[in-house]
C-alpha cells in the first residue's frame, strides 16, 4: 500500500536509535526488526514510484489473472506493465515476447497495430494524454501474431 515516507523514516530511525541506546538489552532486537521493516518499505515504496507501480496496479494485478478477459496495461511511457494470460492467448505472444520486443524496439503499438490503425492509436493515445480522458468505447483492430 502507498505509504508515507517521511513517517515510515522518522519510525525507522527512532527504532534503529533505541536499538543502538538499548544495545544488548533483552527485548532491544525487536527495536531493530523494526528499523529494517520500516526501510525496507521506504525502499520497496520508492523502487515502486520509480518503476510506476502503483498499490492499484498489484490490486489490478491480481484480478486480472483470475477474469476471462484479455488485459494489458501500459505505464505513462507505453511499458506493458501487466498482461495476463487470456491476452497471451488472444494475441499469441506471452509477456516474455513483449518485453523482449519492448527493449529492442521501445514501443509496443508497433507489434500489435499496422498502417491506418497504428496512426489512428498514437493520435488516441497523444488525445489521451492531453485531455486526461479515458477509454471509453473506443475499439481499434489489433493484430496478433497468427
Amino acid at each position: 500500500m502507498p505509504i508515507d515516507v517521511k513517517s515510515f523514516s522518522i519510525f525507522g530511525l527512532t527504532s534503529l536509535a533505541m536499538a543502538l541506546l538499548n544495545g544488548p538489552v533483552p527485548g532491544s532486537l525487536v527495536y531493530f526488526e523494526s528499523f529494517i521493516l520500516a526501510f525496507s518499505s521506504v525502499y520497496l515504496h520508492v523502487q515502486n514510484q520509480k518503476n510506476g507501480v502503483t498499490y492499484e496496479d498489484g490490486t489490478f494485478e491480481m484480478f486480472s489473472q483470475h477474469i476471462p478477459w484479455p488485459v494489458v496495461r501500459y505505464n505513462k511511457d507505453g511499458f506493458p506493465v501487466l498482461w495476463n494470460n487470456k491476452m497471451a492467448e488472444e494475441t499469441g505472444y506471452s509477456y516474455k515476447e513483449i518485453l523482449a520486443y519492448y527493449q529492442k524496439n521501445g514501443d509496443i503499438m508497433g507489434l500489435f497495430y499496422t498502417g491506418e490503425n497504428l496512426v489512428k492509436v498514437r493520435e488516441h493515445l497523444a488525445h489521451v494524454s492531453k485531455s486526461g480522458e479515458g477509454y471509453v468505447n473506443v475499439a481499434f483492430t489489433m493484430n496478433a501474431k497468427s
